[in-house]
């Protein structure tokens, strides 16, 4: 039986998780964000690097502020769409990577974007699978556009988005890139696709994605 999904509500419940073993280092669990994650993501962006922070947020703090702590935790599933990893190979689990879509109001067809990962675990792959998993719950949710903004030298975000298909639509301080939601998942359910992409995308196929199906 498949996990059951009731995104969209208050309380947000969705039992939805993939664990994964990477490159036999550690293992990850890839589940959907809820609201009390809160002290994860505040650790999270502690652990980040004072250039990754700056790269991600724009900013030099340290200790993340409390509206943007609000902003990232408020989680629906529908307005706000996330999933996280894990490192859960520890005697704590340690959060290391997000990825958020947070819809231009409600019934909008369009949302915005934002993908971090901590150093040490990039290059394996998370980005895409969470990416996927983001991807996949937007066009469920009707979302059929998404859109990022990235500082030109954040290199790898950069490459990230263009290797998704992304399209360079402006450049002032930030770059501005605009994705065909559809588009993105043909992409990333390419057979040559990086481990954890390929097992996020099989784990997904339990349920459709086609656009406007199960808006609870």
């Amino acid at each position: 039986m498949a996990p059951t999904i009731t995104s969209g509500r208050a309380d947000h419940p969705d039992n939805r998780a993939l664990h994964l073993d990477l490159d036999g280092t550690f293992t990850a669990l890839l589940r959907p964000m809820v609201p009390k994650d809160r002290p994860l993501i505040a650790r999270a962006i502690r652990e980040l690097t004072s250039e990754a922070r700056q790269m991600r947020f724009v900013s030099g703090f340290s200790e993340a502020p409390e509206p943007l702590l609000d902003i990232l935790s408020d989680v629906d599933g529908d307005l706000h769409i996330a999933w996280g990893a894990l490192d859960t190979s520890g005697a704590q689990d340690r959060p290391i990577a997000a990825v958020h879509a947070i819809r231009y109001g409600p019934g909008a067809d369009l949302a915005e974007v934002a993908c971090t990962v901590l150093d040490e675990y990039q290059g394996r792959g998370l980005a895409r699978a969470l990416m996927a998993a983001v991807f996949h719950d937007c066009l469920r949710r009707g979302i059929t556009t998404a859109s990022a903004e990235v500082l030109p030298r954040n290199i790898k975000a950069r490459h990230l988005f263009e290797g998704l298909g992304a399209r360079l639509i402006g450049v002032e301080d930030l770059m501005c890139f605009r994705m065909d939601v559809a588009e993105v998942l043909q992409v990333l359910h390419r057979p040559d696709a990086p481990f954890a992409t390929t097992e996020m995308v099989a784990y997904l196929s339990q349920w459709p994605s086609e656009t406007g199906q199960n808006r609870d």
